[in-house]
This record gives structure tokens, sequence and C-alpha cells, in this order.
């Protein structure tokens, strides 16, 4: 999940892959976009969670991720038995949750490397 203005940076891997004409072919419902958080994502998160909630969440921010964890306590819905939760990157600060958020470890110097 990125926000409008992270979604547009030439640098997010997902704008070549998923560009118009791309093989790949996504929906509001896989990759949402919302405008400037945090009231956006707010707003993105409402409808998303509309009529039945997705039954797992990859999400690409630690801020993103507390206010996702928020969101999903308030409607009652418990990570990880009715939704899924996982971060892309580790973050210390998952050490301290009960039930520890999912998340990568991944050598980001490879992707640059070949990237580049």
């Amino acid at each position: 999940m990125r926000g409008s203005k992270a979604r547009k940076s030439p640098v997010n891997p997902e704008t070549r892959v998923l560009a118009p004409g791309a093989s790949i072919c996504t929906l509001t419902l896989n990759l949402p976009d919302w405008e400037a958080p945090p009231a956006g994502f707010h707003r993105m998160f409402a409808a998303l969670f509309h009529h039945t909630p997705p039954p797992a969440l990859l999400i690409d921010d630690v801020a993103l991720i507390m206010a996702t964890q928020q969101f999903l306590a308030g409607r009652d819905l418990h990570v990880p038995k009715r939704v899924s939760l996982v971060c892309i990157d580790h973050n210390d600060s998952f050490d301290w949750c009960q039930s520890e958020i999912a998340h990568m470890r991944w050598n980001s110097q490879a992707l640059v490397r070949r990237a580049v």
C-alpha cells in the first residue's frame, strides 16, 4: 500500500511493473491508493472494509502498520485471527507486540545493486 504522493515517484518498483500496458493488472482492492495521509488513508480503509474485510494486508510502512492495527482493533478485527497483517520490513518495535507483526527480512542493497 502506498499513498498517492509516494506512488507517483519514479523510484517505486511497482510504478514500472504496474504501468498502463504492463502485464500485471491490479484493482483498487489489490493495490489501493489514497489521497494524502492520514485522512485519505482512513477513508480508503473504511471503503476497503465496507463489505467484507480482505483476508490479508501487506503494508510497506511501520507508521501505516500502526494505523492499520488501530483501524482493525476499532472494528473488532483481530490480527492474525481475522486478518493477516504483514510488513515488508522488520522494525524493532514489532518485538514489543504481544502477537509479533509478521514481517520480511531482506537485503535491500542486493535489490539496489540489481536495479542499478
